[in-house]
């Protein structure tokens, strides 16, 4: 596999700058996010795009939005990427989502990736995917082979025609030239994952040489970026139509309140109670539904039912690194439901097991999908 593979003309993103005016989304896990609030960096891998971008096209009106959170998945960015990125009327959008896509079900994870991929297609958006870096992915990558979380997204990137970029190949190239030591890659003893600013200057070099390709010679095109309609799905049971349940439609009474939400950025406000045994309900339709937490060890747990059935707890995982409140992460409840109507109803509580401090519960949204 290539570090640097080209499957698209970057059509909108070439008539942007031609045009004057680029409008840049980026999603993904603490690797790529720009402000240390969100768990990453400020100097993060897209900080040099944007420099690069910003040097090479005198006069661009440049238009940044950097959705990455620490920690989140694929998943995090398919439940926001109406807001974040298709309103925000982004031309291009990067994913680099394999490094935190890693675990749980593949095939899930697949369909939260085709997903999010076909919604911001459908909006007209390039999409480029990019490949960072784990630890316990060198075993493999030092054998010649693909870590099997990149083949899957190499799947979807040759079914959609996205051109990706593998950082992570070419970082660990740099390093056996002896351009970077392990330490200057990743810094922190202990942490397998986060780049320093040597490391994630690197990450961008790939993902740089992309664009200039892409970019050369950018001259105004003639007319409107053609529509071109989108390949039958790898997976029909993909999340594509994730959407949010109303809040309007959630049963929401004392001891709930509707506040404004003032740390977070992706929410306007959050639903929230600190009472121990508070219930919330409401109806939606789908075969999936989904949950954006403001989520951190002062949270307690939740269980929930789905049409009156067994009570299932909550599953977050309250890791050593989660921190006590404001963390903003998905949770999937379900995702394989019958089709149609259904009701959903939750209890908080106050448990005692490691790592939960108190019963505070704080919703953003509530998503479901068919």
């Amino acid at each position: 596999m290539d570090i640097i593979n080209e499957r698209s003309a970057l059509t909108r993103t070439r008539r942007a700058v031609a045009r004057g005016s680029l409008n840049v989304g980026i999603l993904g896990g603490s690797i790529t996010a720009g402000d240390v609030n969100t768990g990453g960096m400020e100097s993060n891998w897209p900080y040099y795009i944007r420099g690069w971008l910003l040097s090479n096209f005198t006069g661009l009106r440049l238009t940044v939005c950097n959705g990455g959170i620490g920690g989140t998945g694929t998943l995090c960015g398919l439940m926001r990427c109406e807001k974040e990125m298709i309103a925000a009327g982004c031309d291009i959008v990067f994913l680099e989502y394999a490094v935190n896509d890693c675990y749980g079900d593949a095939e899930l994870r697949t369909r939260e990736r085709e997903g999010l991929i076909r919604k911001l297609l459908r909006s007209g958006c390039d999409v480029v995917l990019v490949y960072t870096f784990r630890r316990d992915m060198h075993a493999v990558m030092a054998a010649g082979g693909v870590p099997d979380v990149v083949l899957q997204f190499e799947e979807l990137a040759k079914h959609y025609s996205l051109s990706s970029v593998w950082s992570g190949r070419y970082a660990l190239d740099q390093l056996n030239k002896g351009r970077i030591s392990w330490e200057g890659w990743l810094p922190i003893e202990g942490d397998n994952i986060h780049p320093g600013y040597a490391g994630s200057s690197i990450y961008a070099e790939p993902v740089i040489e992309l664009l200039r390709r892409s970019l050369a010679g950018c001259m105004p095109e003639s007319g409107d970026a053609e529509k071109t309609e989108l390949p039958a799905p790898l997976d029909a049971r993909n999340y594509e139509t994730m959407r949010a349940v109303p809040m309007e439609s959630w049963d929401i009474r004392p001891p709930w309140t509707i506040m404004r939400e003032l740390k977070a950025p992706w929410y306007d406000r959050v639903v929230y109670t600190c009472a121990d045994g508070a219930e919330l309900s409401f109806r939606f339709s789908g075969r999936v539904l989904a949950a954006m937490l403001n989520f951190g060890k002062r949270c307690g747990v939740f269980t929930y039912s789905i049409d009156g059935g067994d009570w299932k707890e909550m599953p977050v995982d309250r890791a050593y690194w989660v921190p006590d409140n404001d963390w903003c992460t998905p949770v999937l409840l379900e995702s394989d439901l019958p089709a149609g109507e259904h009701t959903f109803r939750m209890k908080t509580q106050f448990k005692d097991i490691a790592d939960c401090k108190g019963s505070e519960c704080k919703i953003y949204t509530f998503m479901c999908a068919d």
